[in-house]
C-alpha cells in the first residue's frame, strides 16, 4: 500500500532504516520513531500532509488534535500468522518451523484488530476506508478507484496499479493447511 500510494503521487514519511530484504523485497516503508508511540508521539508534527504506516497496535496513540485520513489494509489473519512465521523463520528469530502455525499468534492479532477498528471507529478526527488485502490483488483497478475517491481524486491510479506485483502474494489463505 505504501509503495502504491507514492506511486500515486503522496509524499511518504519514511526513514528508510529498515531495507529490503527476502521477506519484502520492496522495502518497508517505515519510520522508526513510530515504535515508540506509546510514549511519544513528537514525530506527528512532521508528519502533517504526509503518508505514514502504522500498525494497528499503534493506531490508538495517535493524537486526537489532528485530523487523520487511515487506510487500514485488511488481510486473512491465518495469511498474516502465516507470512510472520515465515519471515521470522528465515531470519532464526522463532523455533517455530516455516510449515508450522503458532495459534497463539491468532488470537493476539484478532484482538489487536478488533480494538483498533474500534478506536478507529468512535474518534471524531478519524476517516477509515477498509482496503481488503486479497481483493486489492484480485480488483485492483476497483479498488485504486476507492482508495483515490477517499483520498480526494488525487491520485495517479495507473502508476498505482503498476506497482501490484502479484507474485508477492505469497502466503494465501486457501493455500494454508495449519498444522499446530
Amino acid at each position: 500500500m505504501m509503495q502504491m500510494l507514492k506511486a500515486g503521487g503522496l509524499d511518504i514519511l519514511t526513514d528508510g532504516n529498515v531495507e529490503a530484504d527476502e521477506s519484502n523485497p520492496k522495502g518497508y516503508y517505515e519510520l522508526d520513531e513510530i515504535k515508540s508511540s506509546l510514549k511519544d508521539t513528537s514525530w506527528m508534527t512532521k508528519a502533517e500532509g504526509k503518508v505514514v504506516k502504522v500498525v494497528a497496535p499503534l493506531l490508538s496513540s495517535m493524537k486526537l488534535a489532528y485530523n487523520l485520513k487511515i487506510v487500514y489494509m485488511e488481510r486473512d489473519l491465518y495469511e498474516v500468522v502465516s507470512s510472520q512465521n515465515a519471515m521470522l523463520a528465515r531470519k532464526n528469530k522463532t523455533k517455530i518451523k516455516d510449515d508450522q502455525f503458532d495459534l497463539r499468534l491468532l488470537d493476539t492479532f484478532k484482538g489487536i484488530v478488533k480494538k483498533s477498528k474500534q478506536w478507529m471507529l468512535t474518534r471524531n478526527n478519524v476517516e477509515v476506508h477498509f482496503v481488503s488485502h486479497r481483493t486489492l490483488f484480485e480488483n485492483p483497478k476497483e479498488e485504486i478507484k476507492k482508495i483515490n475517491l477517499f483520498m480526494d481524486g488525487q491520485l495517479n491510479e495507473e502508476a498505482m496499479l503498476k506497482i501490484i506485483d502479484p507474485s508477492l502474494y505469497r502466503t494465501k489463505s486457501d493455500n494454508l493447511n495449519p498444522s499446530v
